[in-house]
């Protein structure tokens, strides 16, 4: 869930910076604040998308007991749910 939070908040703050000029002649996607926080998005949605499939493959495949594997099913929904805060307010500071 946490992903799909980052992903809907990268993609309509990406398409609103892509849109708006906020009064200059050229959109503010092409000011490099706004491309940083946007590629801080994206970046940390991927990494929680990729250690969210990790855990997953490591539930169904890993070694170790139930324990084990669950501690990492536990360590992705903690990062990614820390992220999704993060994203979201990121995306909010480029819409302002």
């Amino acid at each position: 869930m946490s992903v799909g939070i980052m992903r809907a908040a990268f993609e309509a703050a990406l398409a609103y910076a892509k849109t708006e000029t906020r009064g200059g002649s050229v959109p503010i996607l092409e000011r490099q604040s706004v491309a940083d926080l946007l590629i801080d998005v994206k970046m940390r949605c991927e990494a929680s998308r990729y250690l969210t499939w990790k855990a997953l493959h490591g539930l169904e495949n890993g070694p170790g007991g139930f324990a084990a594997r669950l501690e990492m099913a536990l360590e992705a929904k903690v990062f990614a749910s820390d992220n999704a805060v993060k994203c979201v307010v990121d995306a909010m500071k480029v819409v302002g």
